[in-house]
This record gives structure tokens, C-alpha cells and sequence, in this order.
């Protein structure tokens, strides 16, 4: 096989980046070698940036929400020039969850960019069973979203909502906006976000979405009129941060459903009073399942006209620090993508 070689960026430590370079000479059986051409900055992202994922250790190429083109292929899945996306999810195959078909909960979940090189880099390896192949039409640009709106997938799976629930979703960041989208293009219409950013208010517009601003109303006075006094349906937590997690349980109403989309990073203060006294059922969703991303990959697809307001600006990889303290001020983005060149 021949040396591929190409620009990568490095995570050293908190707050640190290096570029560097990438050398594949070869892959094993059951591999794949993907040209990355785009790669979403994501919330983890930011984490890992700043010293606070718990499982990254430097020096690594961070990025899990990248596409691609096969280079080079030691499989009977792929052929040199396919286009592809990769679910990033790495199982051990071994614990209970994987035996039950929960692999997307392993015990030893690992994720290509978190716990091993990614998508900041002109290569990445990948298992052939880690990618699907973009469908025709879909730009990779647009197909480096399908990732995250796995999450949005796996979001609504779990709530399972009713036609007429009221539901409340409780930030309007990338990982809101997919989820909201995966609703309300599923046939729920009564969204409702919360989100304090003017600029993601207008993206939320934009979509055609309800928006409740609350640093100017009391989020709980605008539930209890929209709901005539039942709150809310279903609540999704999709921001990890501290005052919405507060928020949550105030606005879900009796026998309620609160779904927690976002990552905390730190312990948060939850009304468990009141949840016991509404009997409110909360659950967690990590990352989606295999059926979720195949979702993903349909919707996107679909909807890739819809989605160019998603992506709030594009950088080049020897921009990452900018990058990174772009995607990071919710006042200027929503969602920041890396290309690749």
C-alpha cells in the first residue's frame, strides 16, 4: 500500500493545539481509509479542548462528526471513491449491554475521536462497519451533520411522543435545533424552545419553531399559559447546564416525561421533591442506536436544503483555534464545520 500523508491537528492539553502531520502506510483487513473532506465541531469537542472529558488524553486528533471519500479499502464493503459518513460509536461487543443488542451503551463504549484519532486530520482509519455510504444528491458538507442529528433520532425514539404532546425542548444549540427538527419533521408541531441567545433565537425562527426567550418571560408562567395549567408533555434537557437542568422538572407536567439529551459534566441540582410528587419519569439518552444513524442519514438526505442554516460558519483546519472559540460563543453559532483541504 502506498504512504498516504496529509495535515493533521493535534489536542496537547487544555486549551492546547498543535498541527502536526498524519502517515498511513497500512490497513488491516476490514478496514477503510477515509480522505476526510468535512468534520463538526461538537459540544465534546469543546470538552476535550478545555481539559474536562474525562476519557481523552493528548496528544489525539479529536473530530467524530466527519465525512469522507474511500482512498483505500481492505474490504468488499467500499471501493475507492465511495462517499461515506462515519458513526464513530466503538463497542466492546463483550459486556451485558452489547449481548442484549445495546451496543450503542457498552460498558467500554469508545467513540473515533474521543478515545482514538478522528476527523481533524487529512486521513482517518475506520472499520468498515463504522461506515454507510452517503446517498446520491448529498453533499459531504451537508452529510458531516448526520452525526448529531443521530442524537436528534435517538432523542424522539425514546420520548416517544403522542401527536398533540406540548413538547419543550430546553436549548437551542446544535444538539437542540436536530432534535427539534427531528420532531417537528416527524409531524409534531406544538414545540416549544428555550434559549437565551438572540442569534440562535433568529436560526430557531428561521426553522419555523416556537421561541421562548427566558431571560425576558418566566419559562414556567409561558408553559402554564401555553399548556392551560398542564405543563408541559415532554421536557428534553439539551444543554447540560446547570439552570435549564433546574428548570426541567418545574415544566414537565404530572406523570410527565423528562428526557436528558445534553451532558452535564459536573454534578447539577435536580428537584427530586417534585419529582416524586408528579411521579415524572426521567430518562437519559447516550449517543443512538444503529437504526438511529441509518434515520439520520435518510433525514439529512431529505432535508439537506433545509439544513443550510444549521451550519453558521465553516473554517479550514489550520483554523481550528479559531474554530473551537467560534463554536463555542453561542452569541455568533450554532453549528461550525471543518473542511478539509
Amino acid at each position: 500500500m502506498k504512504m498516504f500523508k496529509g495535515k493533521a491537528v493535534y489536542w496537547k492539553g487544555k486549551e492546547k493545539v498543535e498541527k502536526g502531520k498524519i502517515e498511513i502506510a497500512n490497513i488491516k483487513k476490514g478496514q477503510v481509509l477515509v480522505e476526510v473532506k468535512y468534520c463538526g465541531i461538537c459540544g465534546t469537542d469543546l470538552a476535550i479542548y478545555r481539559g474536562l472529558h474525562p476519557r481523552s488524553k493528548p496528544p489525539l486528533i479529536m473530530g467524530h462528526e466527519f465525512s469522507g471519500i474511500v482512498k483505500s479499502a481492505e474490504s468488499k464493503l467500499f471501493n475507492e471513491g465511495d462517499r461515506v459518513v462515519v458513526n464513530p460509536l466503538i463497542s466492546c461487543g463483550e459486556c451485558s449491554p452489547c449481548q442484549q443488542g445495546l451496543s450503542y451503551i457498552c460498558q467500554n463504549l469508545k467513540l473515533i475521536g474521543i478515545d482514538s484519532d478522528g476527523g481533524f486530520a487529512k486521513y482517518a482509519v475506520v472499520d468498515e462497519d463504522k461506515l454507510y455510504k452517503i446517498p446520491e444528491g448529498l453533499d459531504l458538507k451537508t452529510a458531516s451533520l448526520i452525526e448529531p442529528f443521530a442524537t436528534g433520532a435517538h432523542a424522539m425514539r425514546v420520548a416517544n411522543p403522542r401527536k398533540n404532546d406540548l413538547i419543550v425542548i430546553l436549548g437551542g444549540g446544535p444538539i437542540g435545533i436536530a432534535t427539534g427538527l427531528f420532531f417537528k419533521h416527524n409531524g409534531f408541531e406544538n414545540i416549544y424552545i428555550s434559549e437565551i441567545s438572540r442569534f440562535r433565537q433568529d436560526v430557531l425562527k428561521k426553522f419555523g419553531f416556537n421561541v421562548i426567550d427566558p431571560k425576558e418571560e418566566d419559562l414556567k408562567e409561558k408553559i402554564i399559559e401555553i399548556s392551560d395549567s398542564k405543563l408541559a408533555d415532554i421536557v428534553l434537557e439539551a444543554t447540560g447546564a446547570a439552570r435549564p437542568i433546574l428548570d426541567m422538572v418545574p415544566l414537565a407536567k404530572v406523570r410527565g416525561l423528562i428526557v436528558l439529551v445534553g451532558i452535564s459534566h459536573r454534578p447539577a441540582n435536580v428537584d427530586l421533591m417534585n419529582v416524586v410528587f408528579k411521579e415524572l419519569t426521567i430518562k437519559g439518552i447516550r449517543v443512538y442506536s444503529r437504526e438511529d444513524f441509518r434515520d439520520a442519514v435518510e433525514f439529512v438526505s431529505k432535508n439537506r436544503g433545509l439544513l443550510e442554516e444549521y451550519i453558521s460558519s465553516e473554517f479550514e483546519l489550520n483554523d481550528l483555534d479559531r474554530a473551537i472559540e467560534y463554536a463555542g460563543d453561542s452569541t455568533k453559532s450554532t453549528k461550525v464545520v471543518l473542511k478539509i483541504v
